[in-house]
């Protein structure tokens, strides 16, 4: 059993590596280059406005988009599931946790400061 996890393991690691490594690395740059140098939708770190996707879906070449639809899409789909897959095994690490009346009431607690630092509309000072 131990080794079969260990395999999945390498296995869903070196997959999500390779897919990751894909798109970062070939793709997405190709990708760009058809632009001249503008940021795909999800690499811009601050988001990105309908007149910035406008602009990115103007200047794509036709070979961009070839790539875009047929290549990165595809992976892009597919990436999360080898992601969580490379996380599955640690799911079924869990420990229970007895809810408790003193538990009820710590959570009761924190709701009620979420609540309370929503309603000022402050953001506080991290401690």
């Amino acid at each position: 059993m131990k080794k079969t996890k260990t395999a999945l393991l390498i296995v869903t690691g070196a997959l999500t590596l390779l897919i990751c490594g894909v798109m970062n690395f070939y793709l997405i740059p190709l990708i760009e280059q058809s632009t001249n140098g503008i940021r795909m939708f999800d690499m811009q770190s601050f988001g990105y406005t309908a007149a910035a996707a406008r602009e990115f879906l103007r200047l794509l070449s036709e070979e961009g988009r070839d790539t875009f639809l047929h290549k990165q899409l595809p992976l892009d789909f597919f990436y999360p599931v080898a992601y969580g897959a490379f996380f599955y095994g640690e799911i079924r690490h869990r420990v229970e946790v007895e809810i408790t009346p003193r538990l009820r009431d710590i959570v009761k607690e924190c709701a009620r400061e979420m609540h309370a630092i929503y309603q000022s509309q402050l953001i506080p000072i991290a401690s």
